[in-house]
């Protein structure tokens, strides 16, 4: 068994708080860029841009709706919306992996609570309809 002096113990007591210290940073950047990022995805002349909670930001619909019914827009508005959030979980998940690395703990949890959303969201989105009308 070996015998640590006091000054071994401090010098790892303070190897652990800087480590602890970079973590931080690290999980504070990751989280300035993930909440800077957006995705964005066109469905049938309808884009949405989602920011990375899946939180529609932005929502461009075409010049042209009046041989749209609205159920048929509906749909279109939440695929698109559906698949925005697919753009920005890429994105989300690649700058995890930048920040953490690509097979950490960190990284691995990100990915899991992006497909949690992800299956929320697919199951509150219809399938398109029988006959859309243009």
């Amino acid at each position: 068994m070996s015998h640590l002096t006091p000054e071994d113990v401090h010098r790892r007591i303070d190897q652990d708080v800087a480590a602890a210290q970079e973590r931080a940073a690290l999980a504070t950047r990751f989280r300035q860029t993930a909440d800077q990022l957006r995705g964005t995805a066109t469905v049938d002349g309808v884009t949405a841009t989602v920011d990375a909670s899946g939180a529609l930001t932005e929502l461009t619909l075409p010049d042209r709706l009046e041989h749209r019914r609205s159920t048929v827009l509906a749909a279109q508005v939440l695929r698109a919306t559906r698949a925005a959030y697919a753009d920005v979980t890429a994105k989300v998940q690649q700058a995890a992996g930048e920040a953490f690395g690509a097979d950490s703990p960190v990284t691995a949890r990100v990915r899991g609570e992006l497909d949690r959303r992800a299956e929320v969201l697919a199951s509150s989105t219809p399938p398109p309809p029988d006959n859309v009308l243009r």
